[in-house]
């Protein structure tokens, strides 16, 4: 037989079990736009386009850097309308103020966030652009203090104000709505904001733009692509040198080819017409007989050298040709005429060909 329970044992056996106090839930804000609030509000933030931003930390204005490189990136102001109302992330200087008083960074830091919520009424958006994509990569790979990988790259301008999220008792999450009759307080995403730091027709938030330029359309370019790649931007080349001793005179025998393949490219285009020139005297007939001659293809090719540039090198490493010949070079090199030099440079082609 078994021993009988106690009846105290068996009264806690069946007692319910006393439930867990609910853990305040604290809503997990995170900025609703890639928007940064400004330290300060800016009249003009023309100075501050095009300066980078460091890799790591929180972006500020205070830790933006001029380079040479920032030159390449230029701004323009547009007008934009629309109501403003996001979360936003502070700037790491960014200070709540209310009215006169300055409340500082804590009360940003009193929770479980630093997003800031801002309303406002906007007014223009100034962007910056990078015009010169091929310059400003070249300037980004001179050195590596010149660019980092992200830069101021546009603001917003507006009149509105930013609300802080605030909490007396430690609870984020509170019900209802205990601050009726308090205009400077809102009920928004589960907790009560307070309005403070306003601002009037003035540039209040940052976005940070990449600063990665795509890759040039010969970068995958090489000594075993069949064929030149193809970019509106201009027309390319591959020229070839024969097989000898030196490097840098494969390198300009290959250019010497590529300027000649563009001068028989041009001389073709004026013949169909695909590029139009005015005629001073001659007719465009004169190109077949003057282009049938080596020397004028040695003058026009002369003639285009300073419109072809010359992009990349491949097949430079040396060849062994066995004794007593030793290592030669047999060198391939991609050239570009720019669209916008087509014109000057098949001037120059028909002049020579006369």
């Amino acid at each position: 037989m078994r021993p009988l329970l106690p009846a105290a044992v068996l009264m806690l056996a069946c007692a319910p079990k006393a439930e867990p106090e609910p853990t305040p839930q604290v809503p997990n804000l995170v900025p609703s736009t890639s928007w940064v609030l400004m330290d300060t509000p800016l009249a003009d933030p023309s100075p501050y386009v095009g300066r980078f931003l460091p890799d790591d930390g929180e972006p500020s204005l205070g830790s933006a850097f001029k380079t040479a490189c920032s030159a390449f990136i230029t701004g323009a102001e547009q007008a934009s309308q629309g109501r403003f109302s996001e979360r936003l992330a502070a700037s790491s200087g960014f200070v709540v103020k209310k009215g006169e008083q300055d409340l500082g960074r804590d009360v940003l830091d009193k929770g479980t966030t630093t997003v800031l919520h801002v309303e406002a009424d906007l007014a223009a958006l100034t962007v910056g652009d990078i015009a010169d994509p091929a310059g400003f990569r070249d300037c980004c790979l001179q050195a590596e203090d010149q660019c980092s990988s992200r830069y101021l790259g546009a603001f917003i301008k507006g009149t509105g104000w930013v609300e802080y999220a605030f909490d007396e008792d430690g609870v984020m999450d509170k019900s209802g709505d205990p601050y009726i009759g308090d205009d400077s307080v809102s009920i928004r995403h589960g907790m009560a904001w307070r309005r403070a730091t306003d601002f009037d027709d003035a540039y209040f938030a940052f976005e940070a733009h990449s600063a990665r330029v795509p890759d040039p359309p010969w970068a995958s370019w090489s000594c075993d692509s069949p064929d030149p790649p193809h970019d509106p931007m201009g027309e390319f080349f591959v020229g070839e040198s024969p097989m000898v001793d030196a490097l840098s005179v494969a390198k300009d025998q290959a250019r010497a080819d590529a300027r000649t393949q563009v001068v028989e490219w041009l001389g073709e285009r004026i013949r169909t017409g695909s590029i139009t020139l005015t005629l001073t005297g001659g007719d465009v007939s004169d190109l077949t007989t003057g282009l049938a001659d080596a020397k004028a293809v040695e003058r026009a090719a002369s003639a285009v050298a300073a419109f072809v540039k010359d992009k990349k090198y491949a097949c430079v490493e040396p060849i062994q040709r066995g004794d007593p010949l030793g290592h030669g070079y047999q060198v391939k090199v991609l050239m570009m005429l720019p669209a916008d030099l087509a014109e000057q440079a098949a001037a120059q082609v028909l002049e020579a060909a006369r």
